[in-house]
């Protein structure tokens, strides 16, 4: 080995002791995920509030479903209180049904999300929006035996509240409020509700991050959580869903666990400089020389034409017209959370204050997309104006 490779294997020595040292004496940041895993100790876990479930309810059996609820609902056999905990939680119209027939037998189902309802007509959610930024958000209990207590989280939440509801079968049993200074509320909204449905009930509850460790561990919120959880009653069982959580969505490849773990990163690196050590050092060719195999011909670019004269030949301008709409309010609907089923004056009032635009401008792209929608054909001209109007709704 000669003099230079020994002055590079020290220099890259002394780098990977640089690193240890740097690494170890670096304060962890804390993890701000939103994951509402059972298992999680962060701030927005649920470590807590899963482990004190056996304290609250000695009486009661404590069960994990690591499976959609569609499929374990199904059995008849099913007793108690189905519980979910999440961001968001989106439920399809047959897992909905599920749960209105597990309901229906004389069981619960407790779901805290800032997004739970499915389709229904019974129930709408919004966000609780308000122009004032310098009011304060708080939630509170309504039963009178919580004592009209006021609580808050010191960090940023979604402030969704149910802009319709049920009167016949439903129950306000929480609020959100918005108050000034001196406690004054100057606007509120329903975010917590019982909801009957034949010998069981159904609670809607719109603040999850009142069930995570960074909300419960603060003394002045624990009585708010553990307010939430007396709804539960006394059942046989509380099943606790872990299937619909953000967390177990995140950890989606072996890579992704590595880079999340600060250990397991820095040894997947000094691994990787490692081997590219190993290659510079014994990288001599030691074979004869493999000969050349040219690679095939990449036809891509001739396939690519021959479709390209097909969909010329067979356009169908009113078809991309309509897939053009469709992502248009997709984009909508993601990007600033408002529901694009129905286009009222109210949608077009929200969806201008979002986005800075003037309700007439709004008004006008709708009208022309309505256009669109009820002709049989559109032109080339027609969707060649289309594209340059959303372009410019969304550019600007």
């Amino acid at each position: 080995m000669g003099n230079g490779m020994k002055i590079l294997l020290g220099l890259l020595f002394a780098f990977f002791l640089f690193l240890i040292f740097t690494t170890g004496n670096q304060d962890k940041k804390v993890n701000w995920d939103q994951t509402y895993l059972r298992k999680d100790k962060i701030p927005y876990g649920t470590y807590v509030v899963f482990n004190e479930l056996s304290v609250l309810f000695p009486d009661t059996k404590i069960k994990t479903v690591n499976v959609p609820p569609y499929s374990f609902l199904k059995s008849s056999d099913r007793k108690g209180t189905y519980l979910m905990i999440n961001n968001k939680i989106s439920l399809g119209k047959e897992e909905f049904e599920q749960m209105k027939e597990f309901v229906a037998r004389g069981n619960n189902v407790f779901i805290s999300s800032t997004e739970i309802i499915p389709d229904s007509a019974d129930f709408a959610s919004s966000f609780l929006f308000q122009e004032n930024f310098n009011l304060s958000r708080f939630v509170k209990l309504t039963n009178k035996v919580f004592g009209n207590k006021l609580y808050t989280f010191k960090r940023d939440f979604s402030p969704t509240s149910f802009n319709k509801i049920d009167t016949l079968n439903t129950t306000v049993l929480g609020e959100l409020l918005y108050n000034d200074d001196s406690l004054k509320t100057m606007s509120k909204g329903i975010n917590f509700v019982k909801y009957k449905y034949g010998k069981g009930d159904f609670y809607f509850h719109t603040f999850p991050e009142a069930f995570t460790n960074y909300f419960v561990l603060d003394s002045l919120n624990s009585d708010y959580t553990a307010g939430l959880l007396s709804y539960l009653g006394n059942q046989e069982t509380i099943y606790w869903d872990a299937y619909y959580k953000a967390g177990r969505q995140k950890i989606s490849s072996p890579l992704h666990y590595i880079f999340n773990n600060p250990s397991l990163k820095w040894a997947y690196y000094f691994l990787i400089i490692g081997v590219l050590v190993f290659v510079f050092i014994k990288g001599k060719r030691k074979q004869k020389a493999i000969s050349v195999v040219k690679p095939e011909k990449n036809m891509s670019l001739d396939f690519a034409g021959t479709i390209a004269n097909m969909y010329l030949t067979n356009t169908n301008h009113k078809k991309i017209a309509e897939m053009m709409i469709n992502f248009f309010m997709e984009n909508i609907r993601t990007e600033y959370l408002l529901d694009t089923q129905i286009i009222d004056s109210k949608f077009i009032s929200d969806l201008a204050f979002k986005t800075g635009k003037t309700e007439q401008e709004v008004s006008k792209i709708f009208k022309i997309f309505k256009e669109l929608q009820t002709k049989s054909a559109v032109t080339k001209e027609e969707l060649t104006y289309l594209e340059i109007i959303i372009e410019s709704f969304k550019n600007n």
